[in-house]
C-alpha cells in the first residue's frame, strides 16, 4: 500500500493506514524492515501507525523532532497536516450542515456579500468539492498575510479559472473560504470550534490548530527542506493547512468517521462521493502522480489505490498521508 516514490520524498511524516485487512506478523516485520532501512539511509523520519479492523497493530518512530539537536520523536509528537487540515474543514462545515446552520447550496454571497458578482453564486459545497472555479491559491505563506487578505485580493480579481461546476481543480483559497465561514456561522474563532465541536468530544489532546506560542510550548517536530535546512513554519493562514496532531489522534477520528461518533452515516457517505460537473459526469484530477476524485474534504483514490478515501498534506518539510 505504500510506493517508494512516495517514501524517498519524505523527510518529516506521519502516516496512518487504516483498516487494511491481513497484516500477518510477517507482513508487519516486513513493513518495519522497509522502514528502518529508509531511516537508516536518510530517506525517511517520522511516524508510522498501521490500523486492521479498528485495532492497532503497528505503532513506530523513526528519527528526530528535531534533527539539528538530536531530539528524538515520540508518538506523541505533533506533526504539521497540511492539507490534511481541509478533511477537518470538510468535517465542521458538515457538523454545521447536520446542525441545520447551513446548507451545501448557500452561496457565497450569504457570507461574503462584499465579493464581486462573478463570485457570488459558488455554493459551500463547490468550494469543498475544488469545483469553485477559484485558482489554487492568491497569495503565498511567505507573504505573512492572514484569511482576512484574501477577501481583499479576490475583491480586485475579475475572473474565474474557469467556469464554476465544469472542472475540479485544487484550491487553498477555497478552504480557506470555508474556514472563515465556519467562523461566521458558529460565532467562534476556527481554532476554538476545532477544539469544543471535534477535538474534545473525540479526546484528541494533542491536536490544535497551530500559532507561534503552539512552536514554543507543544512537543511538535520541526520540518526541514530537501536539503537539510530548517524550514521555519509561517504560514498565518489557516483551513488550507494549520492544524496540528499526531498519529494516534488521528485513528481516533478516523475511527470516529468510521463508527458515525461525529456525523451521520448518510453525511458520511456523501463526503465519500466523487464530485461531478454540472452535467452529470465524475470529475477526477492527478496529484502526486495518483488519480483521484475529491468528495467532501475527501480524496477519492482510483488506479491502484481503488477502495481508499482519505487525504494527503505537504508543507515546510512536512509529508502526511491517511488512508482509510
Amino acid at each position: 500500500m505504500i510506493h517508494q516514490n512516495v517514501l524517498i520524498r519524505i523527510l518529516l511524516s506521519l502516516v496512518l493506514l487504516m483498516p487494511i485487512v491481513g497484516f500477518s506478523q510477517d507482513k508487519l516485520l516486513e513493513l518495519d524492515n522497509l522502514f528502518s532501512y529508509y531511516h537508516v539511509n536518510g530517506l525517511f523520519n517520522g511516524n508510522v501507525l498501521i490500523a486492521e479492523e479498528g485495532k492497532i497493530v503497528y505503532h513506530r518512530s523513526f528519527g528526530y523532532a528535531e534533527i539539528n539537536d538530536s531530539i528524538p520523536l515520540k508518538k506523541v509528537t505533533a506533526f504539521s497536516l497540511a492539507s490534511i487540515t481541509k478533511s477537518f474543514v470538510a468535517t465542521g462545515i458538515m457538523l454545521l450542515k447536520e446542525q441545520g446552520k447551513l446548507k451545501y447550496s448557500d452561496e457565497i454571497k450569504i457570507f461574503f456579500p462584499e465579493l464581486p458578482d462573478f463570485l457570488q453564486q459558488i455554493t459551500v459545497k463547490e468550494l469543498l468539492q475544488h469545483t469553485s472555479g477559484l485558482a489554487r491559491g492568491h497569495f503565498k505563506a511567505g507573504d505573512r498575510l492572514k484569511n482576512e487578505a484574501l477577501l481583499g485580493i479576490l475583491m480586485k480579481t475579475d475572473s474565474l479559472d474557469y467556469e464554476t461546476g465544469t472542472q475540479i481543480k485544487y484550491s487553498n483559497s477555497a478552504y480557506i473560504l470555508l474556514a472563515m465561514i465556519i467562523e461566521k456561522v458558529s460565532s467562534q474563532s476556527f481554532r476554538q470550534f476545532m477544539e469544543s465541536e471535534i477535538f474534545l468530544p473525540l479526546g484528541m489532546s494533542t491536536s490544535f490548530v497551530f500559532d507561534i506560542k503552539s512552536r514554543k510550548n507543544k512537543d511538535i517536530a520541526i520540518g526541514y527542506n530537501g536539503f537539510g535546512k530548517k524550514s521555519d513554519y509561517d504560514l498565518v493562514t489557516y483551513g488550507s493547512a494549520g492544524i496540528y496532531s499526531t498519529t494516534e489522534d488521528l485513528f481516533k477520528w478516523s475511527q470516529a468517521l468510521s463508527s458515525n461518533k461525529l456525523l451521520t452515516q448518510e453525511t458520511i457517505n456523501g463526503a465519500f462521493s466523487s464530485s461531478e460537473s454540472i452535467n452529470g459526469e465524475i470529475l477526477d484530477f492527478k496529484m502526486g502522480g495518483l488519480t483521484m476524485g475529491y468528495g467532501l474534504g475527501f480524496c477519492i483514490y482510483k488506479d491502484e489505490l481503488e477502495g481508499n478515501v482519505g487525504h494527503s498534506g505537504a508543507f515546510a518539510g512536512f509529508y502526511n498521508i491517511i488512508l482509510k
